[in-house]
C-alpha cells in the first residue's frame, strides 16, 4: 500500500467542515451506506471557522488573546502599534512568510516550485497573514481500492478506525502539539484520508511569541526521542542518505523513510555528522517520517483486527508530484494507459529476447558442430583464430576428398564383383567343376538305394550290379555332361573316360 503524508501552508477554512462538504457535494463516488461525509475528531463544530479555531490554539501556545493584545497595544509606542488583532497575529508570522516570498522570487526556483509557493502565499493571505499548516494522511492510493473490491466495505472501516486511533495516539499528540482541527474525509473521488490543521507558535525567554515551525518541531522530536543526541543521530543519517550519489526516487526504488528506518533498526550511524544548517533543513522531513511510522504501526494493528491485507510500502509507487484532484485522476488514467503500452512493449521485447536467445543458442550449437566436424575429419585441434568459414571450407575439402576416394573404392569393388561373377560363370563350364557336381549328384541319388539294399541284405555281385545301374542312369540323366566343354588339346581326358 502507499501510505503518504502531504504537508504545506495551502490550508484554509474552505478545506474543512461544512465548506468541505459543500465543495465535495458531487464527489460521493467512494461513499458506502452508513458513512458520514466527514467525521470531526477535534472538539469543534463542522460550521466553525478554522481561523477562529487557530486563534484559540495560538493563545494556548503563548500568543496574547485579543483582549490581552488590546491592553498591550496601548502600552507600546504609536509607531509600533497594530491596527487590528489580525494584523498583530500576522506580524508574528513575518519571518515564515518572508521566507516563502524570497524562495518565490529566486530565479533558480523551478517553475513548479514557484507555483507551489505562490499558492501557499495566496492561502496565507486568505488566512489574514497566518500560515495554517495543513497535513493530509493517506493509507491507500487510487489503485489500492481496486484491489479491495471484494472486501471494500471492510477496508473502509479499517481505514476509518486507523485514522481515529492515529489521531488519539500519544505519538500524534507529541508530534503535533499545535493541531487544532482534524477531520476524516469520506466524500472523495479519490481515497479516504485524515486532514489536519496546525499552527506553530513559540515563546522566547521574554515571553514574546513568534511563529517558528522548525523550532517547535525540534522540541517535539526531542521529547519524542527522549534526547537531542538521538534526534541528531537520525538527522545525520537522513542527511547522509540524501547525500548518497546512488540515491534514486523513481517508482520501484526504496523509499527514504524505509531506508532510514532500516538503518536505525540496524543500529547504524552516519559516516559523517551533518552541519547544524543541514540538520535544521531535515527537521520537517524527519517529522513527517516519524508520523508515518506511527500511522503504519496503528494501521498494522487495525488490519489484523479486520483481517485486511495491508502492508506499508517500502518502495516509491508514484513520481511524488502533488496534483489536484482532477489533475491526479487525469494523470492516473494517462499513467494506466502508458503502463498498458509499456507492458505490451515489454512483452514484445521479451518475445524478441527469447527469439534472439534461441538464435544465439542455435549459433553456439552450430559453432560447436563445426568444430566437432573439423576435428573429426582432420584429426587435428581447431585453432582459436580460425573462423567458422575457414573451418567449413576445410571440412568441405576433406569431405570432397573422402567422397572421391569412396567413389573410386566403390568402382573398384564393382569391378572386382563383376570379375568374380565372370569367373564363377566360367567355372560352371570347366571339366573339374562338372565332375565335382556329377559326383555329388550321384551320391545324393545312391543314398536311398544303398539304404534299401542294406535293409534287404543285398551283397556281393548283386549289390554291385544295382549300384552300377543307378550310376549309369544318373550319368545319362545329368545335364552337366551335355553343357560341359570338351577338354582342349593337351588337357586331361579323365572326364570322358
Amino acid at each position: 500500500m502507499s501510505q503518504t503524508i502531504e504537508n504545506s501552508y495551502h490550508s484554509t477554512s474552505a478545506d474543512m467542515g461544512d465548506s468541505h462538504v459543500s465543495i465535495h457535494q458531487n464527489q460521493h463516488t467512494r461513499l458506502i451506506a452508513g458513512e458520514p461525509l466527514i467525521e470531526t475528531l477535534t472538539p469543534n463544530k463542522s460550521s466553525d471557522s478554522s481561523y477562529d479555531l487557530m486563534k484559540q490554539m495560538a493563545h494556548q501556545q503563548g500568543v496574547k488573546s485579543e483582549s490581552e493584545w488590546k491592553e498591550y497595544n496601548q502600552t507600546i509606542r504609536p509607531v509600533r502599534r497594530k491596527n487590528s488583532y489580525d494584523e498583530y497575529l500576522a506580524s508574528l508570522c513575518t519571518k515564515t512568510v518572508t521566507g516563502l516570498q524570497d524562495r518565490l522570487k529566486k530565479k533558480e526556483t523551478p517553475r513548479a516550485a514557484r507555483a507551489n509557493y505562490a499558492q501557499q502565499l495566496a492561502s496565507i493571505e486568505k488566512n489574514h497573514g497566518i500560515p495554517i499548516d495543513g497535513s493530509l494522511f493517506y493509507l491507500s492510493n487510487f489503485h489500492d481500492y481496486d484491489s479491495h473490491e471484494k472486501d471494500y466495505e471492510t477496508y473502509r472501516k479499517f481505514e476509518r478506525e486507523t485514522y481515529q486511533k492515529f489521531y488519539k495516539s500519544d505519538g500524534f499528540k507529541l508530534l503535533n502539539p499545535g493541531c487544532f482541527r482534524a477531520e476524516i474525509h469520506f466524500d472523495e473521488l479519490g481515497t479516504m484520508h485524515l486532514q489536519t490543521q496546525s499552527v506553530w507558535f513559540k515563546t522566547d525567554k521574554t515571553g514574546r511569541a513568534q511563529y517558528s515551525k522548525r523550532m517547535v518541531i525540534k522540541k517535539s522530536l526531542v521529547n519524542y526521542y527522549g534526547s537531542t543526541t538521538e534526534l541528531n543521530r537520525r538527522l545525520d543519517l537522513l542527511s547522509w542518505i540524501h547525500g548518497d550519489p546512488k540515491l534514486s526516487r523513481n517508482p520501484g526504488d526504496e523509499r527514504i523513510d524505509a531506508r532510514l528506518n532500516r538503518m536505525i533498526a540496524d543500529g547504524k550511524t552516519a559516516e559523517q555528522k551533518a552541519s547544524a544548517r543541514e540538520r535544521n533543513g531535515r527537521l520537517e522531513e524527519l517529522w513527517r517520517i516519524e508520523q508515518l511510522n506511527v500511522l503504519n504501526g496503528v494501521a498494522l494493528d487495525t488490519a489484523k483486527k479486520y483481517n485486511v491485507d495491508w502492508q506499508p510500502a517500502t518502495t516509491y509507487q508514484t513520481d511524488r508530484v502533488h496534483r489536484g484532484r482532477d489533475a491526479y485522476i487525469t494523470h492516473e488514467q494517462q499513467a494506466e494507459q502508458l503502463n498498458k503500452q509499456y507492458q505490451s512493449t515489454k512483452d514484445e521485447l521479451e518475445h524478441d529476447r527469447e527469439l534472439v536467445k534461441r538464435a544465439q543458442d542455435r549459433l553456439t550449437q552450430l559453432k560447436k558442430d563445426i568444430t566437432d566436424s573439423y576435428e573429426a575429419v582432420t584429426d587435428a585441434k581447431r585453432s582459436e583464430n580460425m573462423t567458422d568459414l575457414e573451418a567449413v571450407r576445410t571440412i568441405r575439402h576433406h569431405v570432397k576428398s573422402a567422397k572421391k576416394e569412396r567413389d573410386e573404392a566403390e568402382q573398384e569393388n564393382q569391378r572386382l564383383k563383376a570379375e568374380n561373377e565372370r569367373l564363377k560363370q566360367t567355372n560352371l563350364h570347366q571339366p573339374w567343376y562338372v565332375l565335382r557336381q556329377l559326383v555329388v549328384d550321384i551320391i545324393q541319388t545312391l543314398m536311398p538305394v544303398l539304404r534299401e539294399l542294406d535293409r534287404d541284405h543285398v551283397t556281393g555281385q548283386e549289390w554291385r550290379n544295382s549300384v552300377t545301374e543307378q550310376v549309369d542312369r544318373q550319368m545319362k540323366r545329368s545335364p552337366l555332361l551335355k553343357t560341359s566343354k570338351k577338354p582342349q588339346s593337351g588337357h586331361s581326358n579323365e572326364l570322358e573316360r
